[in-house]
């Protein structure tokens, strides 16, 4: 975690420590809850998508809006802990093989060989590209 000195908009600030002053085994281990409720979150809303008929049911598409802007603030809290390199490979891997799986159970979409073996590699070549090195 890299030191932090600069300033706010109230006043000049000099605290010099990681990033995140907690960084107890509590709060690594909330990151990755907070990691994981946010792909909930995301998969979820993306998976309401077509059900919002282009935005044009309010409650639904409002919803929508409100599981992504719940997604993003918890993603947002994640990255203060873990790599963001680690939670966005998490973040698309996981998220991409959730909404496919939702997609067909949900939403009547076919399921191929083809469509298994891109999303596998899809979901590899994700994991690999960021916990690679």
């Amino acid at each position: 975690m890299s030191n932090i000195v600069g300033t706010s908009r109230t006043g000049d600030f000099a605290w010099t420590g990681t990033a995140n002053p907690h960084d107890g085994w509590e709060s690594i281990s909330m990151a990755w809850l907070l990691l994981v409720i946010a792909i909930v979150l995301e998969v979820a809303a993306t998976s309401m998508l077509p059900l919002t008929q282009e935005f044009t049911r309010f409650r639904v598409s409002a919803a929508v809006l409100v599981l992504y802007g719940g997604a993003f603030f918890l993603l947002a809290n994640a990255v203060r802990q873990i790599d963001i390199g680690v939670v966005y490979a998490l973040w698309s891997a996981l998220g991409t093989a959730a909404v496919v799986a939702l997609g067909v159970l949900f939403h009547g979409e076919r399921v191929s060989r083809v469509k298994v073996a891109g999303l596998a590699l899809t979901v590899v070549g994700i994991v690999a590209m960021n916990f690679g090195g």
